[in-house]
């Protein structure tokens, strides 16, 4: 046990820090730079853990975790409000790695992971168990699973609404490249928003100009959220109309046929719930909240190749509220990706093209494809149940 000290190595690509044990794993965090590898099991029962850097202290170097297990993270994170300096805030990214750039993240397993995240009066934010903004980082053959609980208690009278991202493994991924990785994350958002565009997802919380090959997400989305505008404006009658957009999806959220996204052989199986919406802060009638629920990413992307989701009911539909039509109604939306039945996600004969020789495998007829390279870097079956905390207004 190197307790903090690591193992050996001298944080080199070619003599990389060795990790021997949670506090080993803990003080990355003093070297954002440095390569390290981990070369045992490590349980981080005890230890309080907190985001490996910031919007502004980079981990740009090299995480190898020859598939041994980092099990039992917890992190109990409160964001508390900060005036900002003139109207804008910094964005706050939130992770095991909250910000990574120009960089490798190999071979980890992450399991029952819990990241418990209260955030007060910020509107900025990008979220994920693995990594909360990634840009131009590669994560190969890693796998997370666990819960991602966001308390979103409410904007304050100077935050104005932003864009934020939620992922079960990422928040927003840039300029990225990920390959033969899954997640199985219960992500659970609840509170108060007023954000221009949220968006919420079983892996990459966003992906823009990146590429995915070979992931899958068995994942849950609960959100319940009331929309509460504030008191920017003392008369509302000045406040201008808007929209106000919930993106909610099984694998990522993609803008409209973005051509910088590359996704192959990648598949989503995600329950994803909103049980509630509150409009009663909506200033003028014509304000409108949408909740788009995606099986797979928004719209019919244009590099989308051999993608496949599962969807119920509730799935690829938009729901509008408002104050003119009485609240809510909900019109069909177009997923990317092949929507199918649980039984045929159980079949090989269902992912064309996919490499069922040295990559995939499955039970045939019981399963969801998984990985047939190793036995340790596979997603659990289902996803780990939501907790179920009533809302409170």
């Amino acid at each position: 046990m190197a307790n903090g000290n690591f193992g050996g190595g001298v944080g080199t690509a070619d003599k990389p820090f060795l990790v021997e044990d949670g506090l080993d794993f803990y003080a990355i965090r003093n070297n954002l730079a440095a390569s390290y590898k981990q070369v045992a099991d490590i349980d981080m029962t005890g230890i309080i853990f907190k985001p490996i850097g910031d919007l502004d202290n980079i981990f740009t170097g090299n995480y190898d975790g020859q598939f041994y297990k980092i099990s039992n993270l917890t992190m109990d994170y409160d964001v508390p409000y900060v005036p900002p300096e003139g109207w804008e805030h910094k964005y706050k990214y939130i992770a095991i790695f909250a910000h990574t750039k120009n960089n490798t993240l190999s071979r980890m397993i992450v399991e029952s992971a819990r990241l418990t995240i209260s955030i007060e009066g910020y509107n900025k934010y990008m979220i994920g168990v693995l990594c909360g903004y990634s840009d131009n980082t590669t994560i190969s053959q890693c796998s997370v699973h666990g819960l991602l609980d966001v308390d979103l208690k409410g904007p304050i009278m100077d935050s104005p609404g932003y864009n934020s991202r939620i992922g079960g493994m990422v928040g927003h991924f840039l300029r990225s490249k990920s390959d033969r990785s899954s997640s199985n994350v219960a992500v659970d958002v609840y509170g108060k928003f007023y954000q221009t565009n949220l968006a919420i997802s079983g892996m990459f919380g966003a992906l823009h100009n990146s590429v995915v090959n070979d992931c899958y997400t068995l994942s849950s989305i609960s959100t319940r959220l009331i929309y509460d505008n504030p008191t920017v404006y003392q008369n509302p009658e000045l406040a201008p109309v808007m929209d106000y957009n919930v993106q909610i999806c099984g694998f990522a959220f993609v803008r409209d046929n973005d051509s910088s996204v590359s996704v192959k052989n990648c598949y989503a199986v995600s329950n994803r719930t909103v049980t509630e919406i509150n409009p009663q802060y909506l200033y003028h009638e014509h304000d409108k909240i949408h909740v788009w629920k995606y099986g797979f990413t928004p719209i019919a992307q244009m590099n989308f190749t051999a993608c496949y989701y599962i969807a119920d009911a509730e799935d690829n539909f938009h729901d509008n509220y408002d104050t003119v039509i009485d609240g809510r109604y909900n019109e069909p939306v177009i997923s990317a990706g092949s929507q199918k039945t649980p039984t045929l996600m159980k079949q090989k004969a269902t992912f064309s093209g996919w490499n069922f020789v040295n990559l995939w495998t499955n039970i045939e007829g019981e399963s969801y494809p998984f990985f047939n390279f190793t036995g340790k870097v596979n997603c659990k079956s289902a996803p780990m149940p939501i907790s179920m905390r009533k809302m409170t207004y």
